[in-house]
């Protein structure tokens, strides 16, 4: 039967698969979408001849159909033997891997072997190797995947290299990529996916159901573009032992050059029913080859942070680029019984599965390899830093024992918990040393931490220093500087105007100089700010930021007090600690810190614990209501107020943000005071309200 176009010849091909489809499946008219009448109706103008039929097949019985089909398949050149072909096929493919030299066969006959093989794609099992090892087209020769403009460097890739060397990344790619910071290939490498996509639920079409994530593999028996205008789509019908199915590419016409009739290939994702059939849209897909793999379907597939421009597909095929060409370059640097007794697998293993995991608990243990790797790093950091710290030596050796501290804490109201006492004790043994003080002193709101913190302070004063306190907002800030005030006596007596104060310090009555700057003092009172704190005419500075900034100098700074040190850098803390000389440094915290993240993060700090509170304070207790009991919420608030209690409404923002979906202060403001309370007193306070209002 001849054929006037090379499409009518691929329909005839494919007429032919699904004839011996419905031969294998007992003539019940189930091989193709629609029925065979349908189909050869739908491509009669590429069939010809071939789907001439003189009574519907829908009407024949099973023996008419039977018959008719051997004779299609005869007309056909298939005369019953595609067995035989098979064989042959096989026999070829076997003696080329054997015996190259032996099985020298033409171009015209691997031709002919190639196409005969596509012709019985449809009736390969699923799992089986593939038909055409490279199947298309366009005389079955490979498609290329590199760009044939850029020039094949055969010197081996190594680690160092830059990411340009891959095949698959071009000057567009290259540059998407610098954007994420990988420049090398070593970098590529270690640009790990953020999850894994899990395509392993492998079935056959029969076994399809809609609404779940599964994989297919299957053969494609036809494929055509659809769409108007710009937009293309690329859909395919697929068919496996079991029956065949409708797949579409929306936006992805190109895949009718790359999807050719006989070809074997993998897809993945959810299929849906689309006008009463089960169909898959937009589906990962593979093309199936045993010797490369699977890198986009089939498997656990990565997914990896992205920049605008740059698709999953194009970091795949670098990744695996990189991992095939210079994976055996990765040097591993833990010792052996390290990684035995922590079961942990290599680290070319590691990494290798960390990307293309061969399943879910190998890819764990290469999480926990990687992780274990990270955090390690992290802890020799920490504890380079701690022994470069202490080591440098230099600190002011602050002392105790003449009793003016004890004579500060004696006037206070109240006596000193056992835990303040101890964290107290503590703190003052590390100042006594010249190797600088690095301590965090945890403790809930309300433990009093603020109180040691004074006295810390206090000490450095006593023995003729600076001492500094800072905080990550101005109102935690003016808080520190009312509080120390109140503790130092300002409200009964002592000088205070704006942002600075003396006290006279008991028993000798020696005044201590406290003042406190912020970065929304107005410039001529920073400018004479900074001038008394260089002159030494300042005992003690309490502000935000602004302490860090070029302008301020502190002379004679031996104490380092940083208030919700979580809410600082690393490098904003240094940058304080390294104002003058090497102070000491105290980091506070009301966040409870556990010891696992206080050993990993925060390694090069000691740890005091207020774990107790003042006689009087009373247990937070917290309740959890859902968004529909928050007037319930309410009328407890009004309760509580009738009898003489005051309420804080606390929200995340100061204003309403397009990037935060939160409750913002100032609108949350204007509808409590106009629909909730319009009969209380409702006020409004956040870090932008000024120090007098």
């Amino acid at each position: 039967m001849s054929m006037t176009s090379s499409n009518g010849n691929d329909k005839t091909r494919t007429l032919g698969n699904i004839l011996r489809l419905e031969r294998q499946q007992g003539f019940r008219d189930r091989a193709v979408i629609g029925g065979l009448d349908a189909y050869m109706q739908r491509w009669r103008g590429e069939l010809g001849a071939a789907a001439d039929l003189s009574v519907a097949y829908s009407d024949m019985d099973a023996g008419q159909r039977k018959a008719w089909i051997e004779s299609a398949l005869g007309r056909m050149g298939d005369s019953g033997q595609a067995s035989g072909v098979r064989r042959r096929v096989s026999g070829v493919r076997n003696q080329v891997s054997g015996d190259r030299q032996q099985a020298r066969v033409s171009a015209s006959t691997q031709s002919k072997s190639i196409d005969a093989e596509s012709a019985r794609g449809a009736a390969v099992p699923a799992g089986s190797a593939p038909a055409p090892t490279k199947p298309n087209s366009a005389g079955g020769k490979r498609q290329p995947h590199k760009s044939p403009s850029k020039k094949v460097d055969s010197t081996p890739i190594k680690l160092s290299d830059d990411v340009s060397r891959l095949g698959s990344v071009n000057s567009r790619t290259k540059s998407k990529l610098n954007g994420l910071g990988i420049s090398t290939v070593e970098d590529l490498i270690h640009h790990f996916p953020h999850r894994h996509d899990d395509f392993t639920d492998v079935r056959t079409i029969s076994q399809i159901v809609p609404g779940e994530t599964q994989t297919l593999i299957a053969t494609v028996w036809d494929v055509s573009e659809t769409g108007r205008g710009r937009v293309k789509n690329a859909q395919a019908t697929l068919g496996d032992d079991t029956g065949n199915i409708r797949v579409i590419w929306f936006n992805q016409g190109y895949l009718v050059r790359i999807l050719k009739p006989g070809m074997r290939v993998v897809i993945s994702g959810e299929a849906k029913v689309y006008r009463g059939r089960i169909t898959f849209q937009s589906p990962e897909y593979d093309i199936f080859n045993e010797q490369e793999g699977l890198t986009h379907a089939g498997r656990l597939v990565p997914i990896y942070p992205l920049t605008d421009g740059l698709y999953q597909r194009t970091v795949r095929r670098a990744v695996k680029q990189a991992l095939d060409a210079a994976s055996r370059h990765i040097r591993e640097y833990m010792p052996q019984d390290t990684l035995r007794l922590y079961n942990l697998p290599g680290l070319q293993d590691a990494i290798r599965q960390l990307h293309y995991p061969d399943s879910a608990e190998q890819m764990e243990s290469a999480r926990r390899r990687v992780a274990f790797d990270e955090l390690l790093m992290l802890q020799l950091l920490v504890a380079q830093r701690r022994i470069e710290w202490q080591s440098s030596g230099g600190a002011v050796q602050l002392l105790s024992e003449d009793g003016r501290l004890d004579a500060f804490l004696g006037s206070l109201p109240y006596s000193l918990t056992n835990a303040q006492t101890r964290s107290l004790n503590e703190i003052l043994a590390d100042l006594k040393r010249e190797i600088p003080m690095s301590r965090l002193l945890q403790g809930d709101v309300g433990s009093g931490k603020t109180v040691v913190a004074t006295a810390a302070l206090l000490l450095a004063v006593m023995n003729g220093y600076q001492s500094a306190l800072m905080a990550p907002t101005e109102i935690l800030s003016e808080q520190h500087f009312l509080t120390v005030a109140n503790l130092l006596g300002a409200a009964e007596g002592a000088s205070m105007s704006g942002s600075y104060f003396t006290a006279s310090l008991p028993p000798d009555g020696r005044e201590v100089k406290v003042c406190l700057l912020t970065g929304s003092l107005r410039k001529r009172a920073k400018d004479d700010m900074h001038m008394l704190i260089a002159a030494g005419a300042v005992d003690i500075v309490i502000g935000t930021q602004a302490l860090i900034q070029e302008a301020v100098d502190i002379p004679k700074l031996a104490l380092v007090v940083v208030d919700e040190q979580h809410r600082f850098g690393v490098m904003q803390r240094m940058n304080l600690r390294h104002r003058g000389g090497t102070p000491h440094m105290l980091a506070m915290s009301a966040t409870p810190i556990p010891r696992s993240v206080r050993l990993t993060m925060l390694g090069d700090l000691e740890l005091s614990t207020i774990d107790e509170l003042p006689p009087g304070r009373q247990q937070v207790r917290t309740r959890w209501v859902e968004p529909q009991q928050r007037d319930n919420a309410y009328a407890v608030v009004r309760q509580e107020v009738k009898a003489g209690r005051q309420a804080f409404i606390i929200c995340p923002l100061i204003e309403e943000s397009e990037a935060i979906q939160a409750r913002a202060a100032t609108e949350e403001y204007e509808r409590l005071s106009r629909l909730v309370f319009p009969d209380m007193r409702v006020g409004l306070l956040h870090g932008r309200v000024g120090q007098d209002e």
